[in-house]
């Protein structure tokens, strides 16, 4: 089974979820620390044979198309400082953690969304390899729920195909659509006004089929076809990210978490039950 994690999205469920911060040796660890204790409660959950994670870039393709696409406000020079704090955990954790414990497939492509990751790794999973779950909260991933399974950890619920259909009366390739019509506030994608993404899907289903949200969506072609580019995925030009085997050495793997979780304080992730949870991971994905 392939796991596929959006690791924005994991960082940030972990980047205030500890009061002021967690620190070691002067460095803030909140997010090292959430994320490498997401990682082994998945792994468990979940038992994986291989993990992919995706990453979003500092640039955004989608900016060409439409320059106000998730344009942020200013930020003081307390808030900018405090979001560098946290920033510098994500790089630690791509560039640095993973590797180090032998994931290879880690995975951020200049100009694109980890969602666009996403998309081409599971379109282009063999499905005979076994089931997908991505791990995120985005509902534009429904999209793509005709290959994979949605798993939210803050909500520590599942999405599938049929739960989806049974609720919007859609097929999930016509998810893009729903949002080219409702918009992203957000992302900054300017939808029709007063259309949600229930009243899009009831157009699409054809239960909507008169009145004025009908008639609205009807006549707001224009707005359809300037935000699909923005929201279908995966976006034009995205490269197909390549798996491979992780490299993480059986005999060598405690060695290594251990010297991460000593080097940045994480004494509770060095207990019993954790370590066993890690050797199993490493066993797994060796196979």
């Amino acid at each position: 089974m392939l796991l596929v994690l959006d690791c924005n999205y994991i960082c940030w469920c972990h980047a205030y979820a500890i009061g002021q911060g967690l620190s070691f040796a002067g460095q803030r660890t909140e997010v090292i620390y959430g994320f490498l204790k997401q990682l082994l409660y998945l792994s468990e959950k979940f038992e994986p044979n291989q993990i992919a994670f995706c990453w979003d870039s500092v640039e955004n393709k989608r900016k060409e198309l439409s320059p106000d696409y998730k344009k942020k406000s200013p930020l003081s020079s307390e808030e900018a400082e405090a979001l560098n704090l946290i920033f510098d955990q994500f790089e630690q954790l791509r560039k640095d953690i993973l590797p180090y414990l032998g994931f290879v497939n880690v995975f951020r492509v200049t100009g694109y969304e980890a969602d666009d990751l996403m998309a081409k790794l599971v379109m282009n999973y063999k499905k005979e390899n076994g089931p997908v779950i991505i791990v995120s909260r985005d509902k534009d991933l429904y999209q793509l729920l005709d290959y994979c399974t949605l798993y939210s950890v803050t909500g520590r619920q599942t999405t599938t195909k049929e739960e989806f259909v049974k609720k919007y009366n859609i097929e999930p390739s016509q998810w893009a659509e729903v949002k080219a019509m409702a918009g992203c506030s957000s992302d900054k994608v300017k939808g029709i006004f007063g259309i949600g993404d229930k009243t899009a899907a009831g157009y699409l289903a054809k239960t909507i089929n008169k009145g004025k949200a009908f008639l609205k969506i009807k006549d707001s072609q224009a707005i359809i076809d300037k935000n699909l580019p923005l929201v279908k995925l995966p976006f034009e030009g995205t490269p197909t990210p390549k798996l491979k085997k992780d490299n993480i050495p059986r005999g060598e793997s405690y060695g290594l978490w251990k010297e991460v979780c000593k080097h940045y304080g994480l004494s509770s992730l060095m207990d019993t039950e954790s370590v066993e949870i890690w050797k199993t991971l490493v066993k797994k994905l060796s196979e």
